[in-house]
């Protein structure tokens, strides 16, 4: 029987997230809405202040002729007048196509143009050339927003109006646009509530790229939903990371697993520095409760600025079992989750009382999650079926019919499994996955993830050539240097050989990689830091620059 999670908080029910932050400002207008640091210490926001922009955006949108349902582009960094243009194109009945402003001009162009979109708040950073976009009224400066007046009433907004459409990254090279309701948004902002305990004047750290689904529903809708502060980090600057979260000490943190993967790395480099002797009871902590270790590795939490943290979440790619279990011997709250930005995007998370990571969790109320066509294994397709679903892809109804059936079932393209409790594990993705000659399925990812242990390897991807499984390695160059003194190539692919090797002892026999390309690039990724695999394929690796694990 599937275990039922036992601390759910009551529905606050499905209404457009603009209108629940119309209640939060009602109740509590002097909370602070949103934080930043700056060279003249932390400016802050209250919810009615945020508010009053909001408006005044709006103002400026309507008399650009801007009415419900027109597309309104904002491409800029993450910023407070990335939020106030955000949530003021809501408050208009617009739409929102939040684009990466570390696409190419012809890119962005590209999707400005697919989504028809009426005006673009961009960023100084940003190039557009307004005569390549026929639909295009104005370009607003995105540092300008706050200098604008004016008030506005919030128009009728209905839940199936559109609020979001989102040029999905992709890791196989067909960007589509996602278009999402005020449905299947506050759906999951309403699912999302009853499992985490996010409350007025929490503070969300704020450090994922606000154009992707997750920050933008965790993060900002969350935010204004409960009357929560967002505290927005100023780069992804190590020391400033460091000394915003000490300032801050928030309580809910989202984050992509690179992230806490590279931390968990630096944590591990620190002990392995220690004196022998502390470096021993570190280690022999494994043994202890979690009570005592928590404890124990309080200071530690605390010198991040994390010791107040309630979650710790992660999602938008799989998560390491090294790095999940780490967390976990450190007593961080970490809760691996699992989210498309076809469903709002969290379909799963795992419970705080009781979490599994290395599943996503348990799937969220209101969600229906089950596996199509499982093999002997349980393992198959996901699907997800509810409210959260997209209405589909932006003009695309070919596309959209791929992935959704006629009884409203969401075929993701992710592979997984079910335990005995319920608890969903991600195994792969239906593209990627390797059929060997005696017909078993290899998924990649898994492989990849046991030789991310290495501390020498700092990414990796795994193809089949020639009926063999190759790893294209981007070594860990700081690690090896400490290693092997006046390294040189060779001696860097003999080690990593070793490395590999090391770790094929713990794999099944059809699972071994049989030969390595080691580059000095790293692997070309997505804003969420999932390698493109469609860039590195088969064909594009040169079988002679590859080299046998075993001699």
């Amino acid at each position: 029987m599937p275990l039922k999670r036992r601390h759910l908080k009551p529905s606050i029910g499905i209404r457009p997230p603009i209108e629940f932050f119309m209640d939060v400002v009602e109740s509590h207008p002097d909370l602070v809405a949103m934080e930043i640091k700056k060279e003249g210490g932390w400016k802050r926001w209250t919810e009615a202040e945020l508010l009053k922009h909001v408006k005044a955006v709006s103002l400026k949108l309507r008399s650009l002729a801007v009415g419900k349902g027109d597309r309104v582009g904002i491409v800029g960094e993450n910023s407070p007048e990335w939020v106030v243009a955000f949530l003021g194109i809501f408050y208009t009945g617009a739409v929102a196509v939040p684009l990466d402003a570390r696409l190419t001009r012809e890119e962005i162009e590209h999707f400005l143009n697919i989504a028809e979109t009426s005006v673009v708040f961009a960023s100084s950073s940003v190039e557009i050339n307004r005569d390549n976009i026929p639909s295009l009224r104005d370009i607003i400066p995105l540092e300008s927003v706050m200098e604008f007046e004016g008030d506005a009433m919030l128009p009728s907004i209905s839940l199936d109006d559109e609020l979001l459409i989102l040029f999905t990254s992709g890791t196989t090279g067909n960007s589509k646009g996602v278009v999402l309701t005020n449905r299947n948004v506050g759906s999951n902002i309403d699912s999302f509530l009853q499992v985490l305990e996010i409350y007025p004047g929490d503070r969300i750290f704020c450090m994922l790229p606000f154009h992707h689904i997750f920050p933008i529903t965790t993060n900002i809708l969350a935010g204004i939903t409960v009357g929560a502060t967002m505290t927005l980090a100023r780069s992804l600057k190590p020391n400033e990371l460091r000394e915003d979260l000490r300032d801050s000490e928030p309580q809910i943190m989202t984050v992509v697993p690179l992230i806490l993967e590279k931390m968990v790395k630096r944590i591990q480099k620190e002990i392995e520095k220690l004196p022998a002797l502390k470096r021993g009871f570190v280690k022999s902590l494994k043994l202890a409760p979690a009570g005592i270790r928590k404890r124990i590795f309080s200071k530690v939490r605390e010198e991040m600025g994390m010791g107040k943290l309630r979650y710790l979440v992660s999602g938008g790619a799989a998560l390491p079992e090294f790095v999940s279990s780490f967390l976990e011997f450190m007593g961080f709250p970490v809760l691996q989750g699992y989210g498309l930005s076809e469903t709002s995007p969290v379909v799963s998370v795992n419970p705080p009382e009781a979490p599994r990571n290395k599943s996503v969790g348990l799937p969220l109320p209101g969600v229906e999650v089950k596996i199509v066509d499982p093999d002997k294994d349980g393992i198959g397709e996901i699907g997800v079926r509810g409210d959260l679903v997209m209405k589909g892809y932006y003009k695309n109804p070919e596309e959209t019919k791929k992935v959704i059936t006629e009884d409203g079932w969401f075929l993701t393209g992710d592979m997984g499994r079910f335990d005995k409790d319920g608890y969903l594990y991600i195994t792969g993705r239906k593209k990627s996955v390797i059929v060997t000659m005696g017909g078993k399925n290899i998924y990649p990812e898994e492989i990849e993830e046991k030789l991310l242990e290495s501390p020498f390897i700092l990414e990796t991807l795994v193809i089949s050539r020639e009926g063999q499984l190759v790893a294209v390695i981007h070594p860990n160059f700081d690690e090896i240097r400490n290693e092997i003194p006046g390294m040189n190539e060779e001696r860097i692919k003999e080690l990593l050989r070793k490395e590999v090797r090391k770790i094929n002892e713990h794999l099944a026999d059809y699972k071994r990689i049989r030969r390595i390309m080691v580059v000095e690039e790293e692997l070309p990724k997505t804003t969420t830091q999932k390698v493109k695999r469609y860039i590195i394929t088969p064909e594009s690796i040169p079988f002679e620059r590859t080299i046998k694990v075993e001699e």
